[in-house]
């Protein structure tokens, strides 16, 4: 059973971080199902991580082929984009994605994350508002406000994050920290929410927000906890 192939691939690599297992379980399943838009949404989540971004692409296409009304497949259109600097590109798929399924959670806050990057800060600000999740929305309103000059309201909205969601969003919480240029207390959230199981820390090494802390030596082995140091 392809499903089945897909279910241990996404358990070995996501939660378990024997990526090359899972990897392996991955291309099984795409073997008895080529066609099938899970299986290869499976495989394109799975490239996108080990930063593996044109087989990301072209796996995310074929699924789309496959379910050209998938919100998520959009979104996870948007991330390959984004993460690669094709921010019209990224755009058009984070609002594809939201027309699709208006309450889908992070498109918001990923799309705000785009009109920071080109600055458009206003805009950024109304659209991290709409996030739906709770998390999600002070994510990207604590991002928003500190480029724009609002540190009281950027500190309140991560002061918030870190209240509510300390066990839930350390990924999220490190991104703010490397972005305000604190790496200490990025690092820190880094290996916490690593020690949480947190699956955001997947994204650690294809996360373009994280570039400034590439050089640090805390950097390595910080992937090594989670098998992407390669």
């Amino acid at each position: 059973m392809a499903e089945a192939h897909l279910q241990l691939g996404i358990t070995q690599a996501f939660y378990d971080h024997d990526w090359a297992a899972g990897g392996r379980s991955l291309e099984r399943a795409l073997v008895l199902a080529p066609l099938n838009a899970n299986v290869l949404y499976g495989m394109a989540q799975y490239a996108l991580l080990r930063r593996r971004f044109e087989e990301a692409e072209r796996y995310s296409l074929r699924a789309l082929e496959q379910d050209p009304l998938s919100s998520r497949a959009y979104s996870q259109m948007g991330n390959v984009y984004r993460v690669t600097g094709r921010l019209a590109e990224a755009e058009r798929s984070y609002r594809k994605a939201l027309e699709l399924s208006p309450q889908r959670i992070t498109a918001h806050h990923l799309l705000a994350i785009v009109l920071l990057k080109r600055g458009e800060i206003d805009a950024a600000i109304e659209e991290a508002k709409l996030e739906p999740s709770q998390w999600g929305r002070l994510t990207a309103l604590a991002d928003a406000y500190w480029k724009a000059g609002r540190r009281a309201e950027s500190d309140a909205a991560l002061a918030e994050l870190e209240a509510k969601h300390a066990k839930d969003s350390a990924f999220q919480i490190a991104a703010i920290y490397a972005i305000r240029g604190d790496v200490d207390l990025a690092f820190s959230w880094i290996n916490r929410g690593i020690d949480q199981n947190d699956a955001g820390m997947n994204l650690l090494a294809c996360e373009v927000i994280f570039e400034p802390l590439h050089n640090d030596p805390r950097w390595l082995p910080a992937l090594r906890r989670i098998g992407l140091a390669d």
